[in-house]
């Protein structure tokens, strides 16, 4: 049910242009802090890859995402580490 309220009023926002304009300036807020913590890792040489940042900001929240949103499902802590996990090793994998 969480989900599906969740795509609903995604739906919603979007087909009202003022707070569709409102709600895609709050997720590029967002976005580019989660951008600039991964360029601070590329600067301080913990990330080497050719990979942009906003390819490796997709990579760690897609599956976020899709398990609240699409699945409706709850996160733990393990989770995410090994989401973690598995995009370091490609990022690691892939220079």
């Amino acid at each position: 049910p969480l989900g599906q309220g969740i795509l609903r009023i995604m739906q919603t926002e979007r087909a009202d242009p003022e707070v569709d304009a409102l709600t895609k300036s709050l997720r590029a807020e967002q976005r580019a802090l989660r951008r600039a913590m991964i360029e601070r890792g590329f600067k301080r040489g913990d990330l080497k890859t050719r990979m942009s940042a906003e390819m490796v900001v997709d990579l760690v929240t897609a599956p976020v995402v899709t398990r609240l949103i699409t699945f409706g499902d709850t996160l733990d802590e393990s989770y995410v580490d090994n989401v973690l996990d598995v995009v370091l090793a490609g990022l690691a994998a892939c220079p």
